[in-house]
């Protein structure tokens, strides 16, 4: 397999290094031709070419794409009228994602029609395809398939360009052939096949490709995708998007919006320390889609509105609005989540805040994962007895390990986070901390109907100066308990314990949250 579909390679083969041995064979290949013509050719403009794109097949081989595409560029001025200059040129565009531009170069050597270079329609298909103008793809790739060279891999690109376009039937004829000519490549075509069933709404089909595909062993990024696929089969019918809505009755034992707004809470509300019962509604909604197996991405909106029963001056309405991305190479997963948020307080404006929290994933197999992320929270204040006192940036910075009980979803978990709240403005300083924490806790699913969580964690915060020095030190209980009584219907139980304790008595606290509720899931 040439470079400019090494990428492919992986989608087609699952297993980098037999992609690796083929980019091996390309270059030594051309190595050894340089080597016998070396003699003769020498002294003329295409033997220099010839060295010089020998020369950057040796860069490309070695990961150092620019280099190896200004070779390519070089071997081209040196001799326009030699067409594999042209092609190896476009295999380095290829490795840098200028795929126009492969394209243009790919073209012209598909035209030249030289029959030493036997997988240029392939080459183009696969530009084409990343292009995605699928149309063109897939007339190139239908011609490349009759190349005894490239059947199997042009067939392959063909049944997900098929896919791409809708034409699950063709997808799912092409994908079958390339299992029979080469049976080692079972593991992605099952994937597609799967994807392919999925798109075109045959869940049962593609429960079924997905769950052989998970089951296999080793770590690769179908079958974490195959999973992630059966649970949303499960839970939403193959949908790619998701919708949610529920109500909650719970009891607070100490309401307050914030551990360090208690004075506020106490001279602009006259409410402190007081319990309460309330009502929670929620609502929203997330759209995912997977481009590939390696990358993913989803949006969503969620919504929610408290209704106290005494205490209307704590009733808070939320909206955020959300967006994460993911690319998964081998074992290792690297996310972007980010956030917006409008709060309202008893009806008038409360926040606006803003969230940025780039996450990176270790897999490690039947022992667990590990996980580590930084995140980055911006709340505006609005109200003038919150604002500018509480404007403030919070950057943190954490890791989790997952140790796995015998399955995915079974886990007993360690973390460690620290983080910084800092005030925008100067008159905030006395809440400016650095936090320490440390937590452990369980994740279990019993059945996949019914889930439990539980996570204790130990929290230091050390204060600025302008606080007298201030440390809190504060224990926190979750807990929830899930289950699903219908199709598309939970029902829930979480208890939540917060306890602080300060060296400056005003900032004493316990809060017990005790909560029931159903919600609906489609």
């Amino acid at each position: 397999m040439s470079p400019l579909t090494s990428e492919p390679t992986v989608l087609l083969s699952g297993d980098r290094r037999p992609a690796a041995r083929r980019h091996v064979g390309v270059w030594a290949a051309a190595l050894l031709l340089a080597a016998s013509l070396a003699g003769t050719a020498e002294a003329t403009e295409g033997g220099r070419a010839e060295r010089l794109y020998t020369k950057g097949l040796a860069e490309l081989h070695a990961g150092h794409r620019d280099a190896a595409v200004a070779l390519f560029q070089q071997a081209v001025d040196a001799d326009p009228d030699d067409i594999h200059g042209l092609y190896y040129r476009a295999l380095g565009y290829g490795h840098l994602g200028r795929f126009e531009d492969a394209v243009t170069d790919l073209k012209k050597v598909v035209a030249a029609d030289n029959p030493s270079i036997d997988r240029d329609r392939l080459e183009l298909g696969y530009a084409l395809f990343r292009l995605e103008r699928y149309d063109e793809a897939a007339t190139e790739l239908e011609i490349s398939i009759l190349n005894d060279e490239s059947t199997a891999d042009a067939t392959m690109l063909l049944g997900m360009v098929e896919t791409r376009r809708g034409n699950q039937e063709a997808a799912q004829s092409a994908l079958a052939k390339v299992e029979s000519l080469e049976p080692a490549r079972a593991l992605p075509v099952r994937y597609y096949m799967g994807l392919a069933a999925y798109r075109a709404g045959d869940n049962a089909t593609a429960a079924e490709q997905f769950s052989w595909v998970a089951d296999q062993p080793g770590n690769n990024p179908y079958a974490r995708e195959s999973k992630a696929f059966l649970e949303r089969i499960r839970e939403q019918g193959g949908r790619p998007y998701r919708l949610h809505a529920g109500t909650a009755f719970e009891y607070d034992s100490n309401v307050a919006l914030a551990p360090d707004n208690a004075n506020l809470a106490n001279n602009v509300y006259g409410i402190s320390n007081k319990s309460d019962g309330r009502a929670v509604i929620t609502a929203g909604g997330k759209y995912q889609h997977q481009f590939t197996p390696e990358i993913g991405a989803s949006a969503g909106y969620d919504f929610l509105q408290s209704l106290h029963f005494d205490l209307q001056e704590y009733d808070v309405q939320t909206h955020q609005f959300g967006a994460e991305a993911h690319y998964i190479r081998d074992a290792i997963t690297v996310g972007l989540a980010t956030g917006y948020e409008h709060s309202l307080l008893d009806g008038d404006s409360l926040l606006n805040g803003a969230t940025v929290l780039p996450w990176l994933r270790y897999d490690e197999g039947d022992f667990g994962r590990s996980e580590v992320y930084y995140r980055m929270r911006y709340r505006n204040f609005l109200p003038s007895a919150f604002s500018p006192v509480r404007d403030n940036v919070n950057n943190a910075a954490g890791v989790r390990q997952f140790f796995s009980l015998g399955a995915h979803d079974r886990n007993f978990i360690l973390g460690y986070r620290f983080d910084s709240d800092q005030a925008s403005e100067v008159v905030g300083r006395l809440y400016n901390y650095n936090g320490n924490q440390f937590e452990f806790g369980l994740d279990w699913a019993f059945t996949d109907t019914l889930r439990a969580d539980a996570l204790y964690a130990y929290r230091i915060e050390n204060y600025d100066a302008a606080s007298g020095d201030r440390d809190d030190h504060e224990h926190q209980i979750l807990s929830r308990l899930q289950k699903r009584v219908a199709p598309y219907t939970w029902v829930s139980a979480s208890y939540i314990y917060r306890d602080n304790q300060s060296d400056q008595l005003s900032y004493d606290y316990t809060r017990h949250i005790v909560s029931v509720g159903i919600e609906l899931r489609y």
